[in-house]
C-alpha cells in the first residue's frame, strides 16, 4: 500500500518585511526642513479637489505625496547591527560547531554526542565573553564623559 501525502503551498509563506524608517535628524536642519516644507506644499492637492473626491482616494494621496517628499528630502536611517561583538573568530567557532552538530545526527555514536556538546558549550562561552566585553566597553563610554565634566 502506498501512502500520498499532499505537498503545501509555499505562496502563502510571506516573510514580513520592516518598513526602513525615515531619518528624524533631517527636518531638524533648517534647509531640509524648508525645502521638504515647500516640495509637500507643491505635491499636496488643493482643498477643493480634497473636498469632492472620496476619503479613501484623499487619504491615499496625500499619504503618497508625504511619503515621496520624506524619500526624497528626508531619507532613510541604515539600520545598524546590534551584534557587533561577533567577528570572524565567533563565525569560525559556529561553523566547527555546526560540522560537529551534523556529524552527530549522520552517525549519532557517543563521541560524536560528546564532541558537539563541547563545541557547543565552547561558542556559548565565546559568545558570552565576547558580549559582555562589549557590554563593559559601552558602559566605560559612558561613564567617561561623566568624569570629565566634574
Amino acid at each position: 500500500m502506498v501512502k500520498q501525502r499532499p505537498k503545501l503551498s509555499l505562496i502563502n509563506n510571506v516573510h514580513y518585511r520592516r518598513p526602513p524608517r525615515y531619518d528624524l535628524g533631517g527636518p531638524k536642519q533648517p534647509d531640509v526642513a524648508t525645502a521638504y516644507s515647500q516640495n509637500l506644499e507643491e505635491a499636496l492637492p488643493d482643498e477643493g479637489v480634497l473636498d469632492v473626491a472620496p476619503l479613501e482616494y484623499c487619504w491615499s494621496t496625500v499619504k503618497a505625496d508625504i511619503n515621496n517628499a520624506a524619500e526624497s528630502y528626508i531619507g532613510y536611517v541604515e539600520r545598524s547591527r546590534r551584534n557587533d561583538w561577533f567577528d570572524e573568530e565567533c563565525r569560525a567557532v559556529l561553523e566547527e560547531k555546526d560540522v560537529a552538530r551534523a556529524l552527530m545526527l549522520q552517525h549519532g555514536t557517543r563521541q560524536n554526542v560528546e564532541r558537539y556538546r563541547q563545541k557547543r558549550k565552547q561558542q556559548t562561552r565565546l559568545f558570552q565573553e565576547k558580549k559582555c566585553r562589549l557590554e563593559e566597553a559601552e558602559c566605560e563610554e559612558m561613564e567617561l564623559p561623566v568624569l570629565r565634566m566634574t
